[in-house]
Order: C-alpha cells, then structure tokens, then sequence
C-alpha cells in the first residue's frame, strides 16, 4: 500500500514539473500590468517591512491553493504569518474558507537550527505533500541571535539558498522568500548578496508618504503604489516609471 501512495505522488510531482506554466498574480490592476506575477519553477525575494508583505504572502498562498488545487508549503521563520490577512484575501476572492486553510500547511522554526531542520527535509515534505508553492518569509531573522556566528549563519543561509533553488526548479514550485533585516553592516550586507545570488525577481517594498514604492531590482523598474482596502479600487492609485541609473 505505502509503494502505491508513493508511485502516486512521485507522479502527482512529475506532472506538476511537466505540465504547470500557471502565473499567480496580486490580482492589483494597477501592479500586475507591470508585474506579471509568480511563476513555477521560479524564486521571488521580497525584502521589506512594511504590512503590504503581509498582503503579498495573503494573496500568493490563497491563489496558489485555488489555482492548482494542492497544498502549498509555510516555513515559516519569523512566526510571521498573518492568518487574517489570508481569511480576508480567500472571502474578497470568494472562496470557501476551509479548503484554503487545511491546504496551507504551517511548519514554525523558533530557532536558527529548527528552521534548517525544515530546510534540510523540504524533500520528505514535498514528496508526500505535493505542494505547487514555497513560502519561507523572514528567512534572514533568525540569523541575527547573538549565539549565532557570522560564519555560521553565512554557511547556514548559502545552503538554504541553494537548496531553495534546487527544489524550486525540481518539482516545479511557485517559490517565495522574505526578508525584513536592516543590512547596515558587513555582515547582513553579505546575508544580503547571498539571498539575491540565484533568484528570478528581487523586490524591495519601502514607504514613501502614503505611497509605497516598489523596486523590482533586476528590472530597474520603480512603481509608486498607493494601498487601498481590499474591497477597493481606483484608477488613479499608481505611477509607472523607469528608474535611471
């Protein structure tokens, strides 16, 4: 019995990797027209603090379980998760609530060593889950303990990175990382140039005013968004524009 469950999942991957090409998008007008969203087998790294990252990991987790109908992976690893934001994100998109849920599957690390743990048996995780998407915010958080040594936590998150990279592209996942650190110094400045090393699509989230602005750093692109509720929407709630430099 347990090789047949196992021949099913190897093939529930297989045809994830050979046949998935669906984007997720934000489903905002007015940031999709010039991000067209997560793909499969791609890495997105989002680095801000802003509650607007809330919304973002909200919208990705709801719309990839609706989209594929699979569970999709939480590693999460700075107790980050915002269980509203996602009932709100799955009621706006009229969803039943508790489908969405039992299919965002939640694994906490409180500890730098817990969070490789998660890390270091993604595959298990993957091979009986079958998820279409990764999410692993605040990925950096947990290398700032003091017990924690420099080297070490640079080791730590190359591996992760790698290994990040590897599964993406293996079993075809829609996959998003986070990060909130200040790099002020050499060392989350390193921490930094490792996270941006392999992934598809960097963008960093900072406020201006009311406005946000995101930078889509491999694409030198800027957009001035300003949030709204929800429930809401304008015509006039966004600027476009290229970045020089």
């Amino acid at each position: 019995m347990a090789n047949n469950t196992t021949i099913t999942q190897r093939t529930s991957l297989y045809h994830r990797k050979k046949y998935t090409t669906t984007n997720i998008t934000l489903g905002i007008p007015q940031i999709d027209i010039f991000w067209k969203g997560f793909s499969p087998a791609t890495t997105t790294l989002i680095d801000s603090r802003h509650s607007f990252l809330d919304m973002i990991l909200a919208i990705v987790s709801v719309k990839a379980v609706d989209a594929f109908n699979q569970s999709i992976l939480y590693i999460d690893g700075g107790n980050s998760i915002n269980i509203y934001q996602i009932i709100n994100v799955a009621k706006r998109n009229h969803l039943t609530l508790s489908p969405i849920l039992k299919k965002i599957l939640v694994a906490r690390a409180f500890t730098t060593y817990q969070l490789d743990t998660l890390i270091r048996t993604l595959d298990k995780k993957i091979g009986y889950h079958s998820p279409s998407a990764l999410i692993v915010p605040c990925i950096t958080s947990l290398l700032l303990d003091a017990n924690i040594k420099k080297k070490e936590g640079e080791t730590l998150l190359t591996w992760w990175m790698q290994e990040i990279t590897r599964i993406t592209q293996e079993y075809n996942l829609i996959s998003l990382i986070s990060s909130s650190i200040s790099y002020a110094n050499w060392y989350t400045r390193s921490l930094w140039k490792i996270l941006t090393r392999d992934v598809t699509t960097i963008v960093r989230i900072t406020p201006k005013k009311e406005s946000l602005v995101l930078h889509f750093i491999k694409q030198d692109r800027v957009i001035n968004y300003l949030p709204i509720p929800l429930n809401q929407r304008t015509l006039d709630e966004f600027t476009g524009e290229k970045k020089d430099g």
